[in-house]
This record gives structure tokens, sequence and C-alpha cells, in this order.
């Protein structure tokens, strides 16, 4: 009823009956929307599998840097008690040389 009325509409309706009336078209036009539909399905499906697996990755990076920090923090702690020794050391050579 709308192309009765409206020029632009019946040429609109005109083209989509003309080419989906010719079937090469028509198989053109199914073959490029499967395409786009399987490939936005595979660039969704990558897309999380990319997220999955950077997540895997920043769980593995985290857990590196954990595992540096915690041996700065015992070398840390080591160095420490050295020094500490050291200066009881210090002191106890000190009340010697008295």
């Amino acid at each position: 009823m709308i192309a009765e009325n409206y020029d632009f509409a019946r040429e609109a309706a005109n083209s989509i009956y003309a080419v989906s009336s010719d079937e090469a078209i028509r198989l053109q036009c199914e073959s490029r929307e499967r395409y786009e539909r399987d490939w936005a399905s595979s660039y969704e499906s990558g897309h999380r599998e990319g997220v999955k697996e950077g997540i895997e990755q920043e769980k593995i990076n985290t857990d590196r840097e954990k595992k540096r920090a915690d041996e700065a923090e015992k070398q840390l702690k080591k160095e420490r008690e050295e020094l500490a020794e050291a200066r009881k050391e210090i002191e106890r050579l000190k009340a010697l040389a008295n």
C-alpha cells in the first residue's frame, strides 16, 4: 500500500523485487550475508578468546611480579639482618677497645 502512494517506496519495492527475483544476484546476496555473519561470529569468538588469553597472561605476569617482589623482600630482610649483626659486632668491638 505504501508503494502505491509514494514513488520512492514503489521504486525501492521494484528494486527489491528485481534483485530477489534474479537468482544469481539473490545467491550472491545470501553468500555475502553468510560471509558477514560468519566473519562477525569468528571475530567475536576470537575477541572472547583473546580476552580470555589476555586475562590468563595478566595472571601469569602478576604471579611473576609477586614472586619477584617476594624475593626482593626476602633479600632485603636478609640484608637488614646482616646489617644488624654488623652493628652488633661494631658495638662489641668498640666495647673491647675501651
